[in-house]
């Protein structure tokens, strides 16, 4: 993927560019998308108001809105794609941010947007509730001497609130902001690349001359948020999860990010006396791991999405250690699409486990997950993953173990 923007581009070449060559625009703002990247480009006129008298104020007063629908249209299908925001005007105050320039409010409005604070808190939400990679890369004001730089997860940003009343907000961000030189290194240079990719959970931005060493400047994946920063960003706590029918299944206590608080957990019953009790602990934001399982079930379907009181959807991202460690009941499994991660021992000793069908891409299979299933089990994957978790589970689960690759019918 190639990805061009010139300096002081407003947006509209970029558009016209998108739709001439099917690259993905959609008319709120998206002018590419494939299955791992997704720009959404921010059109400097936007920004710009003049009143009647002729006064000017720049501000994201019109792009808030637009990019919140943006993130409320991508949240349920989100699949780690990197998220690249492209502005020409940044979020950052210059001078107040240490790594621009020396000069307090150095540069007009231009480069100091009102609301910028909003469009931080804005981001960080949904970055860390729907664990988003997102990047937002901006153009510099050259003019007044502003350095190239690059902010990380945890670095603090100082955002503006009104250029006008030099009013600012200083937060700690959730995502990735640099200045747009940092993809090609430097401006204008033919000879420079920048490479970034995924590996697993970091990060990697690879940058260079050609014929010259290839310098790794990796960044680890993972959002920690302090219970002040989770309260500000997701809202109330203390949700009640229900089920499809209105009947209540348990309280979401906290929602700490680091997966460490108190689980959530919920029965199911039908008619005929079986039973299921299902517990779920906190990953970050909406996204939760399956931690338990107490079924006397032959066939069990685990839940990809389990909704709040409030409405809002918990994603189950993975299935956690020892869930169905040495249970005798469960014959057939179905795995949802949701799920990227296995971890350890999650199936083992699972003697009757006959058939898994998972309906996802697995990035990541932990230790002994399939170890001791049955030994003429079939595990269906509908997604293809990469060749060393197919290895990983055919090694763990035995020669005897039949995996197949199916993917869905369209």
């Amino acid at each position: 993927t190639v990805y061009v923007a010139g300096n002081h581009e407003n947006g509209a070449a970029a558009k016209e560019a998108s739709k001439a060559a099917d690259l993905g625009y959609d008319g709120n703002g998206v002018i590419y998308q494939d299955p791992a990247l997704i720009v959404f480009a921010i059109d400097y006129d936007d920004l710009v108001q003049t009143d009647a008298e002729g006064n000017r104020r720049v501000s994201y007063d019109a792009v808030l809105p637009r990019l919140k629908g943006f993130f409320e249209r991508l949240k349920g299908r989100y699949n780690h794609e990197l998220i690249l925001i492209s502005s020409h005007a940044g979020l950052h105050c210059l001078g107040l941010q240490p790594e621009s320039t020396a000069k307090d409010w150095a540069g007009e409005a231009s480069y100091n947007v009102d609301r910028s604070d909003e469009m931080v808190r804005l981001i960080n939400q949904y970055a860390l509730n729907y664990d988003m990679e997102v990047m937002f890369l901006f153009g510099h004001d050259h003019s007044k001497g502003e350095k190239e730089f690059r902010l990380k997860y945890g670095d603090s940003i100082v955002s503006t609130r009104s250029y006008a009343n030099r009013s600012y907000e200083r937060k700690r961000l959730f995502f990735t902001y640099a200045h747009a030189g940092y993809i090609t290194n430097t401006i204008g240079g033919s000879e420079h690349y920048s490479f970034i990719h995924w590996d697993e959970d970091t990060l990697h931005r690879e940058f260079g001359q050609l014929s010259e060493t290839v310098v790794d400047d990796a960044q680890e994946r993972g959002r920690i948020a302090t219970e002040e920063e989770r309260n500000d960003l997701s809202g109330s706590v203390g949700e009640t999860l229900v089920a499809e029918d209105g009947s209540s299944r348990g309280s979401v206590v906290d929602r700490d990010v680091s997966g460490t608080t108190t689980s959530v957990a919920y029965t199911e019953q039908n008619t005929k006396g079986k039973k299921r009790v299902w517990t779920f602990t906190p990953v970050k934001g909406h996204l939760v791991r399956l931690t338990g399982i107490e079924t006397d079930k032959r066939k069990l379907e685990i839940p990809g999405v389990i909704t709040a009181a409030d409405g809002q959807d918990y994603s189950v991202i993975r299935i956690g250690r020892d869930v169905l460690r040495d249970n005798q009941a469960v014959c057939q499994l179905d795995v949802p699409e949701t799920v990227r991660r296995i971890e350890a021992g999650a199936f083992r000793g699972a003697s009757n486990l006959r058939t898994i069908r998972i309906r996802g891409k697995l990035r990541k299979v932990g230790s002994d997950a399939f170890r001791g299933i049955a030994r003429d089990a079939v595990i269906i994957l509908e997604e293809e993953p990469s060749e060393k978790v197919l290895q990983e589970i055919r090694r763990q689960a035995g020669r005897g173990v039949a995996i197949h690759i199916s993917h869905p019918a369209m």
